[in-house]
């Protein structure tokens, strides 16, 4: 076990952690337990550095009510990649070809979504202690004067419209929505940039629903589900067949089932 799970007496999890056992306990176990990371890849990269430009031009919008120029904007977006980009394995990517495409990412964004946002928080970190052994913690993204928690994603193409059903970050971040400012939220939306393809030039899409108690109640049962077999010690590795579970997806293959000897 590495040393910061061992010091780690009660558990803190992230949506991100929860998401990854789910998707593999191997995978899980490689990157939480043995504490080894992968150098990331192009898409979250540019996913990253786009997130921290719009979060920027947010910042500076709740200081003076407006949006940056467009070119401060995708100035501090062009920092952010040149900053991370000597970290990347970008295989047969090209780092400039990917910059471009995150640059086409923050204009659309800047034309089409941000003047309509008032943004309440940006980047607000939380942890909650619940009483069931663990904590939950997490970053959200942006929070509306209107009560709508938003969180903004990258995608090579559009979302489906039930995108927002049965995945964890939204269930998980209307909970702490409330926990943080004692009063329910009034829903959750994706905001997808969605990148430029050989028909389609770069456009965006927003996805908003009503968390519901269900909703709620599905989380708490997976989040119980993992915390049981994380603490009783299981970790089994992806479904069989799953896409995830191959070379060119996972940076543990070598390590799991790509292992020789």
């Amino acid at each position: 076990m590495s040393q910061a799970r061992a010091i780690q007496r009660r558990p803190r999890y992230h949506q991100s952690e929860i998401q990854t056992f789910l998707k593999c306990g191997k995978m899980w176990e490689f990157r939480y337990v043995y504490g080894l990371k992968t150098p990331p890849k192009a898409a979250p990269t540019v996913g990253s550095a786009v997130d921290r430009a719009v979060s920027k031009n947010f910042i500076e919008k709740m200081l003076t009510g407006q949006d940056m120029p467009a070119e401060a904007v995708l100035d501090h977006y062009s920092s952010e990649f040149d900053r991370m980009k000597k970290d990347v394995e970008w295989g047969d990517d090209d780092p400039g070809q990917q910059k471009d495409v995150g640059a086409q990412l923050v204009k659309v964004h800047h034309e089409k979504i941000a003047p309509a946002v008032q943004p309440a928080t940006v980047q607000e970190e939380f942890v909650i202690e619940t009483d069931a052994g663990y904590d939950l913690g997490g970053t959200i993204d942006l929070t509306e004067k209107s009560g709508v928690i938003v969180d903004t994603k990258t995608a090579k193409t559009a979302y489906g419209e039930d995108a927002i059903a049965g995945a964890i970050q939204p269930a998980l971040y209307d909970f702490a929505y409330e926990a943080l400012h004692k009063k329910p939220s009034e829903g959750f939306r994706y905001d997808v940039l969605v990148k430029t393809t050989k028909t389609l030039p770069a456009r965006t899409q927003q996805i908003q629903v009503k968390v519901t108690p269900d909703d709620r109640l599905w989380l708490f049962q997976n989040i119980s589900q993992v915390h049981k077999a994380i603490s009783a010690g299981v970790a089994l590795p992806a479904p069989e067949g799953a896409w995830w579970c191959s070379k060119d997806w996972c940076g543990y293959w070598s390590r799991c089932k790509g292992k020789k000897g």
